[in-house]
């Protein structure tokens, strides 16, 4: 056998054996030794030959240089599939970001982590961000697909299919299987990002592979069996980042010189980034008027239309309604009513028994159904009060969907009315813990007093009641404006 015909032979083996090291040693070996066996054969015959060391070197070059381009080969297939969200102005999220690498990179290696929040809190952008980080520690590549209506075996075609490696449409093979036969010995980074369903547990691949799963979910996070410590919670920006992220999208001295707009409209879209990038962009289109800050802080003061002016143009992704609906698909019927009726409680915030009469349900199902909102990340609750709280774009999302898909706006703001003024009645005695209850519940009186001018409702007993609470708390300028 000719050398070169031996070296193509072993090089055949490289490329398709799983040991490439093993036959890499043997393979120079042979080279060497076939090398030195034809210079003694053509000796003999006294034919004039080149020098055995020259030829075996000539070999083993060609052979290195095979490898080489094999290598880059490779190299060039690793796929780098991100998830589609634009990054351009990522901003911030330092803690976050610490915490995933602390993750992944630390000596126990957590192979599956989730990242889950709101609507338009920046799960997707965050997952992307990491990933173009952390490249390098990824060697064989980033997938990220979208699971949102996916199931898990349409997930594990696709993640196949990305690498060349599709799977028989007969194949009896589970997800799992699947996963773990393709991935388990890769050291790649799968983002599943927008999860809906627990089925993905069968997904994963362990090994060295490391799952990303974003979620606005935090029960499915549980479901799969992801502990605690691995499920990263994403809040929207606090003050200083949301004006770095507003910077970022319209310059600094545009935020320098409307720098008091600019905290006003952070506040006014609750420092949410999908509602800041908006508002950014829809200021920078407005460049060539005077004060565009103060310009669109003016059309957002007005609650009932704030909504609709967190929108830029046509794109669904840059529009607060579409992204928030996407979270009812996760509410059951009695839910989704009660998600709604709780609009009409305080912005400041609620307890179980005020949330169960407005959304007329028992305390039980209301304590089931606010876990449920909790877990989707779409009310907050304070742990040391148990009071709730919506963000304050849900709650105008909520108030949206009462009026405008459930017809129940008005009969949940009379039900919290008339409860409140009940409370009133039960707390006419002038002590100190009726005080401090009523002080307590202070803005929701304002809030069904505001309801009883509406109605023409003049209950004497009621507003005696909150005259002598604002005249106890000293404030008489609230007096006057509700007599006005």
């Amino acid at each position: 056998m000719h050398p070169l015909q031996l070296f193509q032979w072993i090089n055949y083996i490289y490329e398709t054996a799983p040991w490439e090291w093993v036959f890499s040693g043997i393979g120079v070996f042979i080279i060497s030794w076939s090398g030195r066996l034809l210079y003694r054969k053509r000796q003999r015959q006294d034919v004039t030959t080149v020098d055995s060391s020259a030829l075996a070197d000539q070999v083993i070059s060609l052979y290195q240089q095979q490898l080489t381009s094999s290598g880059q080969r490779e190299q060039s297939e690793i796929l780098r599939i991100l998830p589609a969200v634009d990054i351009t102005y990522f901003t911030g999220r330092e803690p976050e970001l610490s915490q995933l690498s602390s993750l992944i990179f630390n000596d126990s290696h957590q192979s599956i982590i989730g990242l889950w929040g709101g609507p338009g809190v920046g799960k997707s952008a965050l997952a992307r961000h990491f990933a173009e980080e952390h490249t390098e520690q990824f060697p064989d590549g980033i997938i990220g697909l979208d699971a949102r209506g996916k199931d898990a075996n349409r997930l594990a075609s696709d993640f196949a299919a990305l690498i060349s490696e599709p799977i028989d449409a007969e194949s009896e093979l589970e997800p799992s299987a699947i996963m773990q036969s393709r991935f388990a010995r890769r050291r790649s980074l799968l983002i599943i990002d927008n999860a809906e369903r627990a089925d993905i547990r069968t997904l994963i691949p362990g090994g060295h592979c490391t799952m990303l799963v974003t979620t606005r979910d935090r029960d499915l996070l549980d479901h799969i069996g992801l502990r605690h410590e691995a499920q990263i919670r994403l809040s929207p920006f606090a003050s200083n980042e949301s004006l770095v992220f507003l910077q970022n999208l319209v310059g600094p001295q545009a935020v320098h010189d409307e720098e008091d707009a600019a905290c006003e409209l952070a506040s006014l879209v609750g420092h949410l980034p999908l509602a800041l990038r908006i508002a950014g962009a829809s200021v920078r289109s407005q460049f060539l008027t005077n004060h565009p800050f103060i310009r669109y802080v003016t059309d957002l003061r007005n609650e009932q239309n704030r909504l609709q002016h967190l929108s830029w143009r046509d794109a669904d992704e840059l529009n607060i309604l579409p992204v928030f609906r996407l979270s009812l698909v996760h509410l059951a019927d009695g839910e989704h009513r009660t998600f709604a009726c709780l609009a009409a409680c305080v912005e400041s915030g609620f307890n179980l028994e005020t949330a169960a009469v407005t959304a007329a349900i028992d305390e039980k199902t209301a304590a089931s159904h606010l876990s449920r909102l909790i877990n989707l990340a779409l009310l907050n609750v304070a742990p040391e009060s148990r009071r709730f709280r919506f963000h304050p774009l849900i709650r105008l999302f909520a108030q949206h969907e009462a009026e405008n898909e459930l017809d129940v706006w008005d009969e949940a703001r009379k039900r919290h009315a008339s409860f409140f003024t009940g409370y009133v009645y039960e707390h006419q005695t002038l002590s100190q813990q009726s005080a401090r209850d009523l002080e307590a519940e202070q803005d929701a009186l304002l809030q069904t007093a505001r309801w009883k001018i509406e109605h023409h409702d003049l209950d004497t007993v009621f507003w005696d009641g909150v005259c002598h609470l604002l005249e106890s708390q000293g404030h008489w300028e609230v007096g006057i404006e509700l007599m006005q």
